[in-house]
């Protein structure tokens, strides 16, 4: 269920974003510290949602991973504490 949520939320995203880019096919000049380029604001949107995206999904993976240690630890002392009481 938690993954037709998931993947609604994202079809849905990632719909907003195109209709809100196709009318909006403007250049824009990006500044940057280096200099400067001039670019499709519909491609500079959908970059800044898969960029948006994928930092997602790393802050996302690294609380999995933190959780998923912890569990390990918590798995071990339990462990301990069941033989010690045995």
């Amino acid at each position: 269920m938690l993954r037709i949520i998931a993947w609604v939320t994202f079809l849905t995203i990632f719909g907003l974003t195109v209709i809100l880019t196709i009318p909006n096919a403007h250049l824009v000049q990006l500044n940057y510290y280096t200099g400067s380029v001039q670019i499709h604001l519909t491609v500079l949107l959908l970059i800044t949602l898969a960029l948006g995206i994928w930092l997602g999904i790393i802050f996302n993976l690294m609380w999995v991973w933190h959780l998923r240690r912890d569990n390990q630890r918590l798995k071990q002392l339990h462990k301990q504490a069941r033989r010690k009481n045995d």
